[in-house]
C-alpha cells in the first residue's frame, strides 16, 4: 500500500509523540472522529468529552451523558455511543481517518 504525500506527512508529525488512541462517536450510520488521546481511562474520556461537549450537544440534541461501567465501553448520548475505536493515531492515518466532529458541525452549522 502506497502512501499520499499528506498521509506521510502527518506520520512524520507524530512520530516521536506517545501514542494517541483513537476517540469516535457513532449512531450506527455516521460515525466522528471526537479526539486522539494518550490514555484510555475513563478519566481520559470524561476529559475528552468536555473538551468537545458543544459540539457533541449539537451533534446528538442531548446533554446529558450516560457513562458505561468499564471505560473500554465508553458512554452514550441518546443514539449515540462514544467509545475507544481501538485504532491508533497512526493506524487511523492510514486505513483512514474519520471525519472530525468540529469540522463536521461546522459545516452543517453554516
Amino acid at each position: 500500500m502506497t502512501l499520499t504525500a499528506t498521509q506521510t506527512r502527518q506520520l512524520k508529525r507524530i512520530q516521536l509523540y506517545r501514542t494517541a488512541y483513537e476517540l469516535v462517536i457513532t449512531d450506527g450510520t455516521d460515525t466522528y472522529l471526537v479526539r486522539y488521546s494518550s490514555a484510555r481511562s475513563r478519566r481520559a474520556l470524561l476529559d475528552n468529552c468536555r473538551f468537545s461537549g458543544q459540539q457533541l450537544v449539537n451533534l446528538t440534541g442531548r446533554e446529558e451523558i450516560d457513562y458505561q461501567k468499564r471505560a473500554a465501553d465508553g458512554a452514550t448520548m441518546g443514539d449515540w455511543r462514544i467509545y475507544w475505536s481501538g485504532r491508533t493515531q497512526r493506524e487511523a492515518i492510514i486505513e483512514g481517518e474519520h471525519p472530525f466532529i468540529h469540522d463536521q458541525l461546522t459545516e452543517v452549522l453554516r
